[in-house]
């Protein structure tokens, strides 16, 4: 078991004094064991257990409704696990009034108690608790890099694809029969799609098949705006898509198939293996606690909640595992939500890290924009607002210590390979060059730069053309 506060009522009872010493011999768990001490129960079967710090004793009355808010109060516990009743079928026969005393309106007055007692627990306790993670092996994924092609590489580009967004193209790129990039272009492609695109072709460089066909699977169910028709690339016939997201993960999933590449063919996967749960985590009625932001690219017109779910690990720490929008924004980030989120419960937080990283870089032409720098006093220019998306969850990570401001683990967990890459160039010792603007019609500087989509010089002010 995971949990760290435990109360049993009816612990000096054959029953319960055997749970408890389950409990303290087999988990680091603190118990507290709650017993009126009447002819059941027995505190010499609990000797072997008695000098633990981790082992308190409490002789209360289940129906002392006092006592046991006291209690819970006091002792603050995450699970309580009930046992106290009275027992024997002939008591019960010459005394039936103490047995519905104690197993039924103990029992009720446990409940209340427990009740008033959830309800003032703070937020970060309400959380979604994740009761077990796994353990996967070291070093067992792979920093996923774009390989190197000093040759070039082969190209398989999709039909033209006319959606009610715009018309796309989709290209993946093969290396000795292996996909391993994808890419969305045209004259006029859905906004957003683009930084799919590159989430995708992320997961491609992992070369884990079971992993890819989990994405795509994803994708393929994804709705947004409005469904319309493609050709099956298979059969050439008219069939409906639910969203652009859907229509892409159709055509890598098919150009797979075309290589002879079968996900299922492969039985090990180091990145399945490496989820902290196979499907997203469900809440209860009650729900879970998370984070929320708002989004606004005035350049674009986007405007919406950033909505992050979270739940506490078995460890006590918190952990998002789950990213959505609601408002204006491109149909496409639907489906980036869904690849964050399936990310985000990878258990290392360095493959998260590395996605998040590699997603702020991403621009988009005419998308740029002067947002607040989450966490600091001044404001920045972001490429787009995939960008600055991907900086506020780097922001809500550092806020519980899980990253820095930068992106970067706080601690290694080592499950992810650092990231390494010999062919790569070396970068220049030194600051970084300093570059110069666009020449200024007013004051003839090199200092006109891009600031909310239109020309602004930083040295006298000038506003030009925007767009």
């Amino acid at each position: 078991m995971d949990t760290k506060k435990i109360i049993v009522t009816g612990g000096a009872g054959f029953i319960g004094s055997a749970l408890i010493r389950h409990l303290i011999q087999t988990t680091d768990g603190e118990v507290c064991n709650l017993d009126k001490l009447t002819y059941a129960g027995n505190l010499a079967s609990l000797r072997d257990v008695a000098d633990s710090p981790r082992y308190h004793f409490v002789q209360l009355d289940i129906c002392d409704t006092a006592g046991v808010a006291r209690l819970f109060a006091e002792f603050r516990p995450d699970t309580i696990m009930h046992l106290a009743a009275e027992s024997h079928v002939d008591r019960s026969i010459d005394n039936p009034l103490e047995f519905v005393q104690t197993n039924v309106m103990g029992t009720a007055n446990l409940l209340h108690c427990a009740t008033q007692y959830w309800k003032t627990l703070s937020e970060a306790d309400r959380r979604l608790v994740l009761k077990r993670v796994i353990e996967p092996v070291l070093n067992s994924l792979r920093w996923p890099n774009r390989p190197r092609l000093p040759r070039g590489a082969s190209c398989w580009a999709s039909d033209a694809i006319e959606s009610p967004e715009g018309s796309f193209v989709v290209f993946v790129s093969d290396l000795q029969n292996r996909p391993f990039e994808v890419w969305v272009n045209g004259a006029r492609p859905p906004r957003g799609l683009g930084s799919v695109a590159k989430m995708l072709s992320l997961d491609m460089y992992t070369d884990d098949f079971p992993w890819l066909s989990r994405k795509l699977e994803v994708l393929a169910g994804t709705n947004g705006g409005t469904a319309f028709q493609i050709l099956d690339p298979e059969t050439g016939e008219p069939i409906w898509v639910p969203s652009t997201v859907a229509a892409l993960a159709r055509l890598v999933a098919f150009r797979h198939r075309t290589l002879g590449i079968d996900a299922s063919v492969q039985a090990k996967s180091a990145m399945m293996e490496a989820l902290i749960a196979p499907r997203e985590p469900k809440t209860g009625p009650d729900g879970t606690m998370g984070w929320i932001c708002d989004v606004l690219n005035p350049v674009t017109g986007d405007d919406f909640v950033l909505m992050v779910k979270e739940l506490r690990m078995p460890d006590g720490s918190t952990r998002p595992y789950s990213v959505w929008g609601a408002g204006k924004f491109p149909r496409a980030f639907e489906g980036l939500f869904k690849l964050l989120s399936l990310d985000m419960r990878i258990v290392d937080p360095a493959w998260i890290a590395m996605k998040l990283r590699k997603l702020m870089n991403y621009a988009e032409p005419q998308g740029d924009f002067l947002a607040r720098v989450p966490g600091a006093d001044k404001s920045s220019s972001f490429p787009s607002t995939e960008a600055y998306i991907a900086r506020l969850l780097i922001h809500r990570y550092a806020m519980l210590g899980i990253l820095d401001e930068h992106g970067e683990p706080v601690e290694q967990m080592g499950v992810v390979q650092a990231e390494s890459d010999a062919a790569a160039p070396a970068r220049p010792a030194g600051p970084a060059p300093v570059i110069n603007g666009a020449e200024c019609p007013e004051c003839h500087l090199h200092s006109v730069i891009k600031k909310d989509g239109c020309q602004f010089c930083t040295h006298c002010g000038y506003t030009g053309a925007c767009g």
